[in-house]
């Protein structure tokens, strides 16, 4: 079910040059997804965005359209379904996508907040590298150089990043009943002395494998281009999240997601990696390739 509402930010829906669309899968944790439109929207005041909500999107509280309307965010709403963890979601979104026609596909889940030049760093990666499938937006340990530089991995993370949308169909193949079924049994059979290094089978292991088997390359940021701030969840070590109301919820996750102490508690210090910021005026022949 696709929800459509009043357009407050005038979305014009295509972005200079490119047909564009993002992706915002959410699983419960409604508290984070206002956080995450409004980042999105001050870095790109055009682009689509479209909200894929899983079973236990939100609280009854607040309705989900609710949320969304003040940042001209579409709705689509998932059947009900017993599959475990997220990539049922994830994957019928970027089927959405795929059937939509898009030329290029965000995907910026929920507890994501893009920097203000999310949208341009991956453009320019993208038109850089023209044989790569995916630019990933967000820190990797390891990599060096400063906000110019980019590395060329063979790794995958599913936070922050772009797909040519085409080179999405190699993933989608393996959106089937055996594979929700089980995930981690469906990938060490598939995988098998290829490419499958674990992760439970989770999207992101699967997207891993795909990558490693079809010999692609993957676009990370020696600097992240985007935040992760979720600290809790059913994924996550850290299982409790912020009480109280919707609005008490929201508030309380603003005022310590920039307070570094408070978020390494929670992420701890790999993972806080990501909230370096830089110099915002670079241009696309400034970016230089490290490896």
């Amino acid at each position: 079910m696709t929800v459509k509402m009043k357009n407050l930010w005038e979305v014009k829906y295509i972005s200079p040059e490119y047909k564009e669309v993002v992706l915002v899968p959410i699983y419960k944790r409604e508290e984070y997804l206002p956080l995450c439109l409004e980042a999105l929207r001050a870095a790109d005041r055009t682009i689509r965005i479209v909200v894929f909500c899983d079973r236990g999107w939100a609280g009854e509280e607040v309705p989900i359209c609710q949320i969304c309307e003040p940042f001209g965010a579409e709705v689509v709403i998932q059947p009900c379904h017993a599959w475990r963890g997220n990539s049922y979601n994830v994957l019928k979104a970027y089927a959405w996508a795929v059937e939509q026609g898009y030329d290029r596909t965000y995907l910026v889940e929920s507890d994501v907040i893009v920097k203000p030049d999310f949208f341009r760093w991956h453009r320019a990666v993208m038109e850089k590298n023209p044989k790569c499938p995916v630019s990933v937006g967000w820190y990797r340990e390891g990599l060096f150089g400063n906000h110019l530089s980019y590395h060329l991995t063979t790794n995958y993370s599913s936070i922050g990043v772009c797909w040519r949308t085409e080179a999405l169909l190699k993933v989608l193949k393996h959106l089937n009943y055996q594979y929700l079924q089980n995930l981690s049994d469906y990938c060490e059979r598939v995988f098998k002395g290829q490419a499958y290094t674990g992760g439970g089978g989770e999207q992101d292991g699967l997207i891993c494998a795909v990558i490693c088997q079809e010999k692609w390359w993957s676009i990370y940021p020696a600097v992240a281009r985007c935040r992760h701030i979720g600290w809790y969840g059913y994924n996550r070590g850290w299982k409790e999240g912020p009480s109280g109301t919707f609005e008490e919820k929201v508030q309380f996750t603003r005022s310590i997601m920039n307070d570094r102490t408070e978020m390494v508690k929670r992420l701890g210090e790999k993972d806080t990696c990501d909230m370096r910021m830089y110099p915002m005026d670079w241009k696309e022949g400034d970016l230089i390739q490290e490896s």
